[in-house]
């Protein structure tokens, strides 16, 4: 038998077979828990892809509660919490995911225009729940079959409307021209070159007023993420000006918060 301690966790490896033990109190026990398993245990196997880490961080979330509705409750009532917070964050994890995604989307709700909104590889979909609940009609779209069944659970539990698609960025199952605002955070850095430009094109297709791009800074692409690219101001830039004067979008605007941001406007 071999262990591994790191900070917050133990991991065993015995007759081939590896087990996380966790020392977190149940409070920290939200979407920060990517960023810091990534950050003590990426050297491993078990977070060395994905797929792995997303086993280790359900693992985790489940192991809360008997009931699996209720384990994912709590865990996305934590998050949420934290995400629509104000001011500094707790400080509690050296890797805080969370409170860097608080001010993330914080900074996206400011740049949507209209009240109909189309969110692309919506993941866990604590985006689209922070707009539903400020009163955005949203919906959310991401090929993971599973995370948008467990999307549309959640927004019931919570009372909230989001509809859930699944569906490819690259070939969105929208009208054209459906939503007011189309955003796509945090994804065309797991694509590469042609199906992030398939990805803006779909973005621009099916909204009539603004598309919205965010993507992370990274020196090197983040493998247990699945970062197969790394963008600057230039890269957007360049992207965007693809776009200038396509379906009648005639402004391009290129920012830096917490990574960069392109937003394509019409008219």
């Amino acid at each position: 038998m071999s262990v591994l301690r790191t900070e917050h966790f133990t991991l065993t490896w015995e007759d081939g077979r590896a087990t996380v033990t966790y020392d977190l109190p149940l409070g920290q026990i939200d979407n920060s828990l990517a960023q810091l398993v990534a950050d003590e245990l990426c050297e491993t196997l078990v977070v060395a892809t994905p797929d792995r880490l997303a086993d280790v961080i359900t693992a985790i979330v489940l192991s809360t509660d008997d009931d699996p509705a209720v384990a994912w409750s709590g865990f996305y009532a934590r998050t949420l919490a934290r995400l629509f917070a104000k001011g500094e964050g707790t400080g509690l994890i050296r890797s805080d995911q969370v409170e860097v995604f608080a001010s993330v989307y914080r900074y996206a709700a400011q740049l949507v225009r209209g009240r109909s909104v189309l969110d692309v590889a919506s993941c866990l979909g604590f985006w689209p729940l922070m707009l539903a609940a400020r009163g955005y009609h949203v919906t959310a779209v991401d090929t993971d079959r599973r995370a948008m069944a467990l999307l549309a659970t959640m927004a019931r539990r919570r009372a909230t409307s989001v509809q859930t698609i699944v569906g490819d960025a690259t070939r969105l199952p929208c009208r054209s021209g459906a939503f007011a605002t189309a955003t796509s955070i945090h994804l065309l850095e797991h694509l590469d070159v042609a199906e992030a430009m398939r990805t803006v094109d779909e973005l621009v297709r099916v909204c009539v007023h603004r598309a919205i791009v965010a993507v992370p800074f990274e020196k090197e692409p983040t493998a247990a993420f699945g970062h197969l690219r790394c963008f600057d101001l230039a890269t957007l830039g360049d992207l965007g000006a693809a776009y200038r004067g396509l379906r009648g979008f005639n402004r391009v605007t290129v920012t830096e918060h917490h990574g960069g941001w392109l937003v394509l406007d019409k008219g």
